[in-house]
């Protein structure tokens, strides 16, 4: 029956759309909400693949979790200043949503770069899938939300943040370009479907001393022996005494800072901050992986510039156009 539903109008008064009352509604194209809507629950139309657009109404408040998960057809979404929450998952795996239109008066929500964030950006709510390029995650973030970087085929390196303390479900599962993921020290736990299907995998960085927890150790289906663990070297055998990384490649790693000193510039990290000395102001200094993946860009203030961001286990730093000096923690 669901599939003959090609057009849904939701009478005035209703204030609630409950969860699943639409979900793979396929041939679903048309919807129109009522002024009086407050509350849109979880997978409402989840998977209705060609509905193209939806207006909400200025008093909404609440769109829950995966309310709009593989609704493949939606091109854009306005988000009204009225709504305080936005669940998890609940515009993710859009495949054609190229933004999310968040009103300036929102005090809850702001969108940027092709990613949702709340307002203070502690969280990732969703990463549209259509995002190309490089992403680098703002040093304020702590929570990285279920399914928030689903199904991007475009990401190809993760670091995650010092601050974030878990990796949630499926956050970056079908990111099948993805190749090499650092996970920072504050991670405790991971949840084993967030990298699921993400089969160009390869590397692992992870810089805890105490290996993460892990649930699902099956690694949401991957091989883990193919997958190269980097791990501090006095935790190699932590890890390999883990019943869920022990079955990876695992490599130790140094994890001593190593200063080096150009005759013009000094690059050092004191207390998890890159100090760069001695290149005029305004001039361009670029931190990148050992990957490549560009970590953070800024001018620089003149005399001493001091960069505090999450970093990997080395980094190669770009001072004025010239490539300086890798620096191994």
């Amino acid at each position: 029956m669901i599939d003959t539903i090609n057009s849904v109008e939701i009478s005035e008064g209703v204030t609630y759309i409950d969860s699943w009352a639409f979900e793979n509604c396929t041939n679903l194209t048309t919807v129109k909400l009522p002024s009086s809507l407050r509350t849109i629950g979880s997978f409402v139309f989840r998977g209705s693949d060609k509905l193209a657009s939806i207006n909400f109404p200025s008093g909404l408040q609440s769109i829950y979790d995966v309310a709009f998960f593989g609704c493949q057809s939606l091109e854009t979404i306005s988000v009204p200043a009225s709504v305080t929450t936005i669940g998890d998952g609940a515009f993710s795996y859009c495949a054609k949503l190229k933004t999310i239109d968040v009103a300036a008066d929102n005090k809850n929500y702001l969108f940027e770069d092709g990613v949702l964030y709340n307002k203070n950006k502690t969280s990732i709510i969703t990463c549209l899938v259509s995002r190309e390029g490089e992403y680098i995650f703002p040093s304020t973030i702590m929570y990285i939300a279920d399914y928030a970087f689903y199904g991007n085929r475009q990401i190809t390196n993760v670091v995650i943040p010092s601050g974030v303390s878990h990796i949630t479900q499926l956050s970056f599962a079908d990111c099948t370009s993805l190749k090499t993921v650092t996970i920072s020290s504050t991670v405790k736990n991971i949840n084993g479907t967030a990298f699921r299907n993400d089969k160009a995998l390869k590397t692992i960085i992870c810089e805890a001393t105490t290996p993460p927890n892990m649930s699902y150790p099956d690694f949401g289906g991957l091989t883990k022996s193919t997958i190269k663990l980097k791990v501090p070297a006095a935790a190699v055998s932590a890890y390999q005494n883990s019943d869920h990384w022990k079955d990876f490649d695992i490599e130790g790693i140094v994890t001593d800072i190593v200063e080096t000193t150009t005759t013009d510039t000094n690059v050092s990290i004191t207390n998890g901050a890159l100090t760069i000395s001695g290149l005029p102001a305004g001039s361009m200094i670029r931190v990148f992986s050992l990957g490549g993946s560009l970590l953070h860009q800024q001018l620089s203030a003149g005399g001493q510039t001091t960069i505090t961001i999450a970093l990997p286990e080395a980094v190669v730093v770009d001072a004025g156009g010239k490539r300086v000096k890798a620096i191994t923690r």
